[in-house]
């Protein structure tokens, strides 16, 4: 709609952020090119305090220098795409959760993606279980710490199941929600300033793997392709990822129109990526046998 200019500093939308040594766009905060840092230790990733706007969520990291000038590295950060959440809200100009049920929820019917509300438990629930050793589930597992989320929306914070994942990867290969052009954008891996090429879209990682009986390189976009929070019947997720209590992974092969989610309620489980990849594999073996 024409209301959000990628390239313009993000504090045309959210002046309150501090300007830093080099400016920040919002297209370098979803490619995590913007230096913004990650978690620091187990007392941010496990947080039991709450955030009840963006104001608190950007006052974790705000006063923080970056890590790099902008564009020149690549680093993946749960904070940058808190800001990008504060930029949207702005840009909208409206509640970011709002937005997201108008926008992209209702739109789509994924009626069992909600945000995920501390010391509330959603009907149908699955445990979370949390590796004992080294984030590596084969060392065994136990409860998974229970965790506020609220401080790191819209970068995780949402109960979502499988299905759920599907029917949104589903709309990313047609204009059941974006303009074609729009998702082409979103999808196009960056380049950083010295001209290297990376396998980070903007929130998409793509990549060219081989599939199918002669294993002709294909194309891919997802998250969590190498790595969200489980909840419910099946399991949920951040769309991507992992966190306390599950892990997640979402990827679509345009080309044949497939999108498969898998997750489980185990934080560190990255077999569930495998598991995608050999599905998308049967898959794209069928649709080229037609």
């Amino acid at each position: 709609r024409g209301r959000l200019d990628l390239d313009a500093p993000v504090q045309r939308y959210v002046p309150g952020f501090p300007v830093k040594e080099w400016p920040i766009s919002t297209r370098q905060l979803m490619a995590h090119t913007a230096g913004i840092r990650h978690h620091r230790g187990e007392g941010e990733i496990f947080r039991r305090i709450s955030c009840a706007d963006d104001s608190d969520r950007l006052a974790i990291f705000a006063d923080d220098p970056l890590r790099f000038r902008p564009g020149t590295e690549h680093l993946y950060s749960t904070y940058g795409w808190v800001l990008v959440g504060a930029v949207v809200a702005a840009a909208a100009d409206e509640p970011y959760l709002d937005f997201v049920q108008r926008e992209v929820l209702t739109p789509l019917e994924m009626a069992n993606t909600v945000p995920d509300a501390f010391s509330q438990t959603e009907p149908g629930s699955a445990h979370f279980y949390y590796p004992r050793m080294m984030l590596n589930p084969r060392y065994g597992l136990h409860d998974a710490p229970t965790v506020d989320l609220s401080c790191i929306l819209p970068a995780g914070g949402f109960l979502s199941t499988p299905s759920d994942l599907v029917r949104f990867g589903s709309a990313m290969m047609g204009n059941a929600l974006l303009d074609p052009a729009t998702v082409a954008e979103l999808q196009t891996p960056v380049r950083l300033s010295s001209g290297e090429r990376t396998e980070q879209a903007l929130g998409w990682t793509v990549q060219h793997i081989p599939m199918g009986a002669d294993g002709t390189p294909t194309r891919i976009a997802g998250h969590g392709l190498g790595d969200a929070v489980l909840r419910r019947p099946l399991s949920a997720t951040t769309i991507g990822g992992h966190v306390s209590g599950g892990t997640a992974s979402l990827m679509t092969v345009p080309e044949h129109g497939i999108a498969i989610a898998v997750a489980t309620n185990v934080s560190g489980a990255e077999s569930v990526s495998l598991l995608a990849i050999r599905l998308a594999d049967l898959f794209v073996r069928l649709s080229r046998a037609r």
